[in-house]
């Protein structure tokens, strides 16, 4: 389509852009063909979402490293008044609370936790491009994290708990 003349910015009803869709399904090679092909990073659905709130949404460290590097905004906001990094804080929340029902197994809620760390940490190296404003410390210590990931409950759940904490100082300035 795009050859065709198709613009990289069109959109739903919703007003969902392809960017938005590839970013909220997991198609990394579409998002960067539509980045290279001039679609708007910071594009906002109906709910005033961008990509990146989508791609927060999922983990997807590669998706959001794309959207970053081709010029979305950190600090843009929904209509919550959320920024795409306190989405990733209410999934974890969720996440957390559907493990204490028993709803998901620990393997789930692991492997989540790693992909938040693995955001987490590359948003801080990345610290020139987003004017995200913490220390080396963070970095370690969210490596830390991941690399001492506990197979029980309790010390998954201090983890858990620990990166919600992390999360919440995450402030952006």
């Amino acid at each position: 389509l795009l050859q065709m003349g198709v613009s990289a910015n069109s959109c739903d009803r919703q007003l969902r852009s392809a960017l938005h869709i590839a970013a909220s399904r997991g198609y990394a090679d579409i998002v960067e063909m539509l980045l290279k092909n001039g679609a708007d990073a910071n594009k906002r659905d109906i709910i005033r979402n961008t990509p990146l709130h989508l791609a927060a949404c999922t983990n997807n460290l590669k998706i959001i490293t794309l959207l970053i590097n081709g010029g979305a905004n950190i600090r843009s906001l929904d209509l919550h008044g959320r920024n795409p990094l306190q989405l990733a804080d209410s999934k974890l929340q969720l996440l957390q609370r559907r493990w204490h029902e028993g709803a998901i197994e620990m393997t789930q809620v692991q492997a989540q936790i790693k992909e938040i760390v693995d955001i987490m940490i590359s948003l801080w190296k990345n610290k020139e491009a987003t004017s995200w404003g913490h220390h080396r410390t963070n970095v370690d210590d969210l490596e830390m994290m991941k690399l001492s990931m506990s197979d029980s409950a309790a010390p998954l759940n201090d983890q858990m708990n620990k990166l919600l904490c992390e999360l919440q100082e995450f402030t952006i300035k």
